[in-house]
């Protein structure tokens, strides 16, 4: 600086160097632009199922006819699709028959998720070869196709139990699994067959995928049951209290 510059004057001057224009329009300063973006997003507007419709890619491992998400074959499951959108809806429960459309809502969401309503996301199956075989079908590849932009290069980020986008983060598991319910946080767990889930646990699945939701104000948790016999009782249980639903053939 000049010494004889004063002090209205000084505050004029730029406060970039030559050196730090130049890393502004670097590949790693713009990478980081980008990153922060993605993180920085406005509250959604767009459905998951209008999304989807435009957006998800059903192939013939997914379902009996190839083509994109149809919201008008499932409608009832927009509500489940809508759901995000409303802050004060914290819980989805939906007691589901086969091929219902319960389980590709719950996906929708989470392929929805990265370019609308980003943050780290849960999903636990009941067994561990269930959780693999659903997510090699009908996750990883079509996270993929509608995400491309934000799912990294590297194989390594893209297993079948963790996947790492630029502004989330993925697990999927076993009910079992204890890397699922520690150490990190989840905007949205999904809780797929809820009644097989494994009880050897002084906790309940529903209670540990609770907290990691704690500090979360806009978490939602969408469980969904399949009763395997009539009758069977599906128990929720928290620490306030119990709950037991019962299953019927006409479900």
């Amino acid at each position: 600086r000049d010494r004889d510059v004063t002090g209205v004057q000084t505050c004029a001057l730029p406060i970039c160097s030559a050196h730090d224009a130049a890393m502004r329009r670097s590949r790693e300063w713009q990478f980081v632009v980008e990153v922060a973006l993605e993180n920085f997003r406005g509250s959604p507007k767009v459905p998951a199922w209008q999304w989807a419709a435009e957006n998800v890619w059903l192939d013939e491992k997914m379902a009996a006819t190839p083509g994109f998400f149809d919201p008008d074959f499932t409608p009832w499951t927009k509500e489940i699709h809508e759901s995000p959108l409303n802050p004060a809806t914290r819980l989805v429960a939906f007691m589901k028959p086969s091929r219902s459309g319960g389980s590709e809502a719950g996906f929708n969401i989470l392929r929805w998720m990265p370019g609308n309503w980003p943050g780290n996301a849960g999903i636990c199956f009941p067994e561990d070869k269930q959780g693999r075989d659903v997510t090699k079908r009908r996750i990883s590849d079509s996270l993929k196709r509608s995400n491309e932009s934000r799912i990294s290069a590297d194989p390594h980020d893209t297993g079948l139990s963790n996947i790492y986008l630029r502004n989330m983060m993925i697990k999927m598991g076993p009910s079992g699994s204890a890397r699922l319910f520690t150490e990190w946080w989840a905007r949205y767990f999904m809780l797929d067959e809820i009644e097989e889930h494994s009880t050897n646990d002084s906790t309940t699945t529903w209670e540990r995928a609770l907290s990691r939701q704690v500090d979360v104000p806009d978490s939602l948790l969408y469980a969904l049951s399949k009763p395997k016999r009539a009758g069977g009782p599906i128990h929720v249980r928290s620490e306030e209290h119990t709950s037991e639903l019962q299953s019927h053939h006409d479900l």
